[in-house]
């Protein structure tokens, strides 16, 4: 998302540096207009939902629409309307973030995201923060978003049986590294890495 600055390597999308510039044959650190320009493309909802508590939910969806779009107000709220029935919260347009349960939270954070018209979502352990009769209201959303043939997720997860669902590529991880990158079907069915079987027993006990 270019948040965090990357310590070494590159991210490509669609064939393109997203840190750095190609300049000849060579990679360079890209500029901060080049970055701005790649980073549009991504989307980001976080584990705390990071509303803004001065705003309104529909104000906390129209504003990013505003000041990066330039959008005029009634096309933002337009919009923002739109995607509050989506994930079920057009009656909360006019509350308040404190006024909002967990989920609540999560499904505005998911649905301002959206008003940036991303083609990339990252998810990051966006269930994390919930309380579990909470989790299955944004898992929902994210089926409905699954069905959407123009978009991309990638998701940060520890909810396995999810991951198994939903996922057409699942990368298991530790400590940074790669440890196996397999179709759901695969590393959960049969596993190719001892660390990964390993893992998976802890999680889900009936795993071989």
């Amino acid at each position: 998302m270019t948040l965090e600055s990357i310590q070494s390597g590159s991210v490509w999308i669609d064939g393109k540096p997203l840190w750095h510039e190609v300049r000849g044959d060579q990679l360079h650190p890209a500029s901060e207009k080049y970055l701005h320009e790649r980073r549009r493309r991504l989307g980001m909802v976080f584990q705390s939902f990071n509303l803004f508590p001065h705003l309104t939910v529909l104000e906390n969806i129209t504003q990013p629409q505003r000041l990066n779009f330039k959008r005029p107000r009634r096309d933002a709220e337009d919009r923002a309307m739109e995607l509050l029935e989506m994930v079920g919260l057009a009656h909360k347009a006019r509350a308040w973030p404190e006024e909002l349960s967990g989920g609540q939270k999560q499904r505005v954070a998911i649905a301002r995201t959206l008003g940036m018209d991303p083609e990339i979502l990252l998810f990051d352990e966006i269930t994390s923060a919930l309380d579990p009769e909470l989790v299955d209201e944004v898992l929902n959303v994210l089926r409905r978003l699954s069905e959407r043939p123009d978009l991309t997720m990638l998701l940060v997860t520890h909810e396995m049986s999810f991951a198994r669902e939903f996922s057409d590529r699942v990368i298991f991880m530790e400590s940074g590294k790669i440890i196996e990158d397999a179709p759901p079907e695969r590393l959960f069915v049969n596993p190719a890495q001892e660390r990964t079987r390993q893992f998976l027993r802890k999680i889900l006990p009936h795993t071989r």
